[in-house]
This record gives C-alpha cells, structure tokens and sequence, in this order.
C-alpha cells in the first residue's frame, strides 16, 4: 500500500491550562514500581515544582505519595492492602492490569494510568528469548496495515481499533505489528487495555525501488550495505520523527518493540539509528532491519519469507519471522476490486485458507521455536483493497479462517 496525503488525521483539541501545567508525562516501569517523570510549563525556582500522585489500586483503596521533584519513583512492592493482598500486579496480555493515577501540582491535576511490566532477551536454558516480566513468550503476531474501508485512514468510529485488537485476540494472537503507520492514542489504549503487544514501525521515509528493496531481496540477495545516498535534511526529519513517535508512546505498556527500517525503504546508517533509539528508549526491543539489509545491530535477526517455507537457521540472537505467509482468498460480496487481486498464494475456502495457515506454521515456525525462533508475524489483519491476504475482509464482516483452528495453532505456539 502507498498513499500520498496531506493534512489532520490525528486527534486534535484545545485545552484551557494554568500558567503552570503539565505538558506530558513520561512513565517508565519496571516489576517494582513505575519511574514518572513529569513535562512541566512554566515550572520557575519560585513555583513548587513537586507533585502527588494518587494511585488507584485493585480493592478501590488509594496509595498517595508526594514528592519533590518532576522526576521520582514510585514504588508498589512494599504496599499491602487493607485486605492483606500485596501489591503490584503486573500486566501481561492475559491479564492486562492498568493502575489509574492522578497526578497533582500547586496549579494543575491530570488523571493517566501506567502497568508494571518489562521485556527484555535472556538466555533461558541454553537459548536467548524474548522475555515479558522475566518469563519466555512467544510473540504470535500479525501485520496491521490499519486501514478501513469506511475512512482509509480511520475507522467510521475509535472502538473499531477495539473490535479488531479483540477479533485477533480471538485468533489467539498476543500481537500486533503496526506496519508504517503511527495511530491515534486510542489504538494504544484499547491495546494497553486488552493486552495486545505491539511492535511499532516508524514510517518509512527516503526512495524505494521496486528492483533494489523488493525484487532483488525476494530473489535471494539480502545482503547489502545501506550507504546510499540519502540526503542530510532527509536524514535529520527521519530522525526527528522518530525521536517524535517514541515520545508519543513512550508511556504505552503495550509497546514492546521498534521497527526502524521495513525492507531497505529509505534505510541509512541502520547501526547508528540502532544506537539513537536505545538512547531514546533503552526499555524497549529494536528490529533495525526488518526482512534484509541486515547490518551489525539489532536486538534479534529479522526475515520475511513469501511463496515458500524452509528450515529457519537460528544464530546467536533471537529470530523473528517479521512478515510471513499472505495467502489470498477473495470473497466477492465483500471484495473491494472483482478485477484484481494481490497475494502469495490463493485459497478457495475457508478450510483451504485455514490449512495453508496452519500447515506453514506447523513445517517452518514450530519446528524452529526450540532453536530460538522468537515469534512470527503473519500477513495479515484484514484485506487492504487490492491486498486480499487477509484473516478478515476489508470491511471485517468475514473472518476467513476457522476460529477454532487458529485458537489450536496459538495452544501450540505457546512456551
């Protein structure tokens, strides 16, 4: 998909706010307690520049603390409940545990939430892992392109993000790859809410060429250095958009990973770009390279693999099958073009769509988790126009796949 726009399509508002006020919030977690930082306006050596925060725990009880400072930790683990229940509880996509909190200065009150929760890779019997809150898991994924055939951009309504992150919750999936395309913050809610994780790309920027990105790599030849050239202003906005989407969702506990570069578009100094990110985000995972291109840095190997499955060769870091499968099948009443159609691979039937699914997993992901294959992205949430290949139809009217089929192949997936 390629579009070229222009204008608004973020949410956008006024707000009355003191001459004090807090701009933003920046919440970092860890299985303790959350570090906060608060973005203040107008905070001078005359003005309190402290805070409280006003924590909402599970039995309706509140822990308040203040503090002195913009920035401080909030610790959760020596807390104990009226009832004799202890404290925190940590989210993960099977219980996705939000705590409120209020936060209050001398002339401002905002109200968020944060969960306590981390990921990281570690080495668990012999092979490295991705790990949510110090335990191994399996990243089942699939590519959301987010688009709708009622607003392109946007859905006719914000809990059609919602009604999607729980149609592939009930495919058994705990993931979403956002692909090139940052959504309005209540796409990141109903994921913190549900406990969908995340793996964000930034928007590709710089030439494509059909020959050198996509026809070359598909062919075989995956190896090449991203030295070409790319213009210094090209190179700054990049950057600058990046700094931009990781200080949007920096806060999001269902973020769990940044894409940098998709397929060479656009891709320069990927190992220098690895390193600016960690410096933004360090309590994130990074796929520098997605699909080929690889340079030296990245926090595990990426590839995509159309028209054919393999035996995956798994190195020293981790592997992530990033884009996979896109097998078409067309149902006419609800197909946005008769005349055309893109895919790898046709079905006729759901039983045929959901075999061809389910057997690439069964002969290339399964065989390879033992190895250190560390999750898989399949192609993808809906149908996108003329991109039938996907487990819904454009208008998410029909799931094109046997629900209880897939919900099996997630059991399996499972560490």
């Amino acid at each position: 998909m390629v579009y070229t726009h222009g204008g608004i399509w973020q949410n956008v508002w006024l707000e009355n706010v003191p001459a004090n006020y807090v701009e933003g919030i920046k919440l970092k977690p860890d299985l303790e307690g959350v570090h906060i930082t608060l973005e203040r306006i107008g905070c001078v050596e005359a003005t309190v520049c402290g805070f409280r925060a006003i924590v909402t725990l599970h039995n309706g009880e509140t822990l308040e603390q203040t503090f002195e400072s913009c920035e401080e930790y909030l610790k959760l683990t020596d807390y104990v409940c009226a009832d004799g229940s202890a404290q925190p509880r940590l989210w993960t996509p099977e219980n996705p545990y939000l705590y409120s909190m209020k936060i209050v200065t001398d002339m401002d009150e905002v109200e968020t939430y944060f969960a306590l929760r981390t990921i990281d890779i570690r080495n668990v019997e012999g092979v490295n892992r991705i790990c949510l809150n110090g335990e191994p898991i399996f990243w089942h994924g699939v590519l959301d392109q987010g688009y709708f055939s009622d607003g392109i951009y946007l859905p006719a309504e914000p809990e059609e993000y919602e009604r999607d992150i729980l149609r592939m919750k009930e495919l058994g999936m705990n993931m979403l790859r956002k692909h090139i395309k940052v959504e309005p913050e209540a796409f990141f809610y109903y994921c913190d809410k549900h406990g969908m994780l995340v793996m964000q790309d930034m928007v590709n920027s710089g030439g494509y060429s059909f020959l050198r990105d996509t026809a070359l790599p598909t062919l075989g030849m995956k190896r090449m250095k991203d030295t070409r050239k790319i213009g210094k202003r090209r190179k700054e906005l990049y950057r600058k958009h990046v700094e931009q989407v990781i200080s949007q969702l920096y806060s999001h506990p269902c973020i769990v990973a940044y894409t940098i570069f998709n397929e060479g578009w656009g891709q320069f100094d990927s190992d220098a770009m690895y390193d600016f990110v960690k410096k933004l985000d360090d309590s994130r995972l990074i796929d520098a390279t997605s699909g080929w291109f690889w340079q030296k840095k990245s926090d595990f190997d990426s590839e995509h693999i159309y028209f054919k499955t393999r035996d995956l060769t798994v190195k020293e870091r981790p592997l992530l099958v990033s884009e996979c499968g896109g097998y078409s099948r067309k149902i006419a009443e609800h197909c946005f073009n008769l005349k055309r159609s893109y895919g790898y691979g046709s079905a006729g039937d759901e039983k045929a769509l959901t075999d061809m699914i389910t057997d690439m997993y069964r002969k290339m992901i399964l065989p390879g988790i033992p190895k250190g294959v560390c999750g898989c992205v399949y192609t993808q949430l809906s149908d996108v126009e003329d991109e039938v290949n996907g487990l819904y139809t454009y208008d998410r009217k029909v799931c094109k796949v046997d629900k209880e089929a897939m919900r099996k192949l997630a059991e399996e997936l499972k560490l």
